[in-house]
């Protein structure tokens, strides 16, 4: 579904990516763990076509959207969802409005229509009840819920998560993760998520990647991950001050 292939990405003096490699089959959740500033979210602007690559390629199904502008990279991000690390919703739209507006943007569906799949959706996402409210009324929790409920209104074949949980208590986090492997299974796209909850999100994750320094240093199961003697990945999964990288 996904390949990055020898992604080089600078910000003026700033190496952030040095040659990353990376492959996403279609149907699996992939989630890219590391340090901050290691470039995880470097990562997702360039899957949806938001950053280009000094150099390497960036393949959605052998389209390189690293050569594409305009209405071509548009149409493959039509294939895309986003969760904002945020949520990112509209404060002065009701929550069935922010999940009703992609809807309203980019399909020719009538308002009836618009109406049913919205209400499906918020169902679906534990939110049936909910539409009449706006952001400032719900909780940390429900927020995610609506901004995954808008993220998935298209149908997308992919969902990219940026930290889908910060912020969130321990309980609400893992009511997120059910959430996202619930849905994961409802819709079946191919989920690349950004995340620091360690090890929680391993209950989750098909595959894991580690970025570090710019690279990736890892790719497997997370039992495999987990079981990995790398001195890095053992202080990055424990939490421990005592390894190879000192806390700043």
């Amino acid at each position: 579904m996904i390949q990055v292939i020898d992604v080089h990405r600078s910000f003026g003096t700033q190496q952030v990516l040095r040659g990353v490699n990376l492959r996403v089959k279609k149907g699996e959740i992939l989630v890219i763990i590391g340090r901050s500033g290691s470039g995880k979210t470097v990562m997702l602007r360039l899957l949806i076509g938001l950053v280009r690559p000094n150099r390497g390629q960036v393949l959605i199904e052998d389209t390189n959207i690293a050569q594409l502008s305009g209405r071509a990279l548009d149409r493959v991000r039509e294939r895309f969802g986003m969760l904002f690390q945020g949520g990112a919703l509209f404060d002065s739209m009701s929550v069935f409005e922010n999940v009703a507006f992609p809807l309203r943007e980019k399909t020719a569906l009538s308002e009836p229509e618009v109406e049913a799949q919205v209400q499906k959706m918020l169902e679906s996402v534990g939110l049936g009840d909910m539409g009449y409210k706006f952001p400032a009324e719900l909780s940390g929790g429900m927020k995610k819920r609506t901004a995954l409920a808008r993220a998935l209104i298209t149908s997308p074949s992919i969902v990219l998560f940026d930290e889908p949980t910060t912020g969130l208590d321990p309980i609400l986090v893992h009511a997120i993760h059910q959430l996202i492997k619930d849905t994961h299974g409802a819709f079946g796209y191919t989920a690349v998520i950004v995340s620091h909850e360690i090890p929680e999100v391993f209950d989750i994750a098909t595959r894991v990647a580690v970025i570090h320094e710019g690279q990736i240093i890892a790719d497997g199961t997370p039992q495999v991950i987990r079981q990995s003697q790398d001195p890095f990945i053992q202080q990055f999964i424990s939490g421990s001050l005592e390894g190879p990288v000192k806390p700043l």
